[in-house]
């Protein structure tokens, strides 16, 4: 279903925002392949505070398991939430989607 012939044609398949939107406006990192290499710096070898230094930018203390906790901080993502530009590209996101999830909570820090 998402096969494409180029390694770019087939991630946006995938991914269309972030590839349409985000990479157009800003850098990602971590293509090994490229020599951009991207590390976590937390020490611990497992997901739950490896995705939580990836999306909020830092490591946190509080994450080191990977029990099912709420996760204190923001992510980029939900910074993005409150975002004009976000809003206006919601869209390529999620076709229909006229606002984000109400679920999603943004610290009042970020607002």
């Amino acid at each position: 279903m998402y096969w494409r012939e180029t390694l770019e044609a087939r991630r946006e398949t995938l991914m269309p925002f972030l590839w349409q939107v985000i990479a157009k406006e800003g850098p990602i990192f971590g293509n090994r392949d490229k020599g951009s290499d991207a590390y976590v710096t937390n020490g611990l070898f497992f997901s739950y505070p490896r995705y939580n230094e990836v999306l909020c930018g830092f490591p946190d203390p509080r994450i080191h398991t990977n029990d099912k906790i709420p996760n204190p901080n923001a992510t980029v993502l939900e910074w993005l939430k409150n975002r004009p530009a976000f809003q206006e590209k919601l869209p390529l996101l999620a076709p229909g989607m006229s606002s984000p999830p109400s679920s999603i909570r943004i610290a009042p820090s970020l607002r």
